[in-house]
């Protein structure tokens, strides 16, 4: 059972003048798991912090946005009832992805789609993450959602974006977004 949880997310923002950009994903919350006997209910604390630095930039006609970040989650008892455990992994990667769009001269009301010129745009894109080992072993951890499984990893993400959008109002709205994705482990023995 979750208590009610405390997020707080502070987007990607530019660091001064310099190319680099700081993003930090926090959480706080309260869990309780209640157990088939009597007595045998628990209640865990745990503040999650991921802190991210990236570098985006333009090569060429590609977006491409390497990254590291760290992740720092506090519990407050163990899996074996150890108190006070901090638990850091830290993440390295990139991203890469580019557009190709083309509009076509269309002006329609049909189905009250008020289509004022149709712009289709495929993007294509791809992202590595290298995870590293934790520095305490899941078992140590109580498993409560996906924070507390992540484990060492080596994988990459491949995306295939398509969309179509029309002006309304001198704005641009998405009429359809088809996203396809999979992600490939790169090495299985990792884990």
């Amino acid at each position: 059972e979750k208590k009610p949880e405390i997020n707080y997310n502070l987007p990607s923002l530019q660091l001064g003048e310099s190319p680099l950009y700081f993003e930090s994903i926090n959480q706080l919350g309260t869990y309780n798991e209640i157990g088939a006997g009597m007595g045998d209910d628990l209640t865990d604390t745990r503040l999650d912090t991921k802190n991210t630095f990236s570098l985006p930039m333009k090569i060429a006609f590609i977006s491409f946005k390497p990254f590291v970040s760290s992740r720092q989650t506090f519990y407050d008892k163990g899996a074996n009832n150890q108190n006070g455990i901090i638990r850091t992994i830290f993440y390295s990667g990139a991203d890469m992805s580019t557009k190709f769009y083309r509009i076509f001269d269309i002006k329609t009301n049909f189905l009250g789609l008020d289509i004022n010129a149709l712009r289709h745009i495929i993007t294509p894109s791809i992202g590595y993450l290298y995870t590293h080992p934790p520095t305490i072993p899941n078992s140590n951890i109580k498993q409560i959602d996906g924070v507390d499984s992540t484990t060492r990893g080596n994988t990459a993400a491949l995306s295939l974006s398509n969309k179509l959008q029309t002006k309304r109002n001198g704005l641009s709205v998405d009429l359809v977004d088809f996203l396809i994705t999979t992600n490939l482990v790169l090495d299985p023995k990792l884990g």
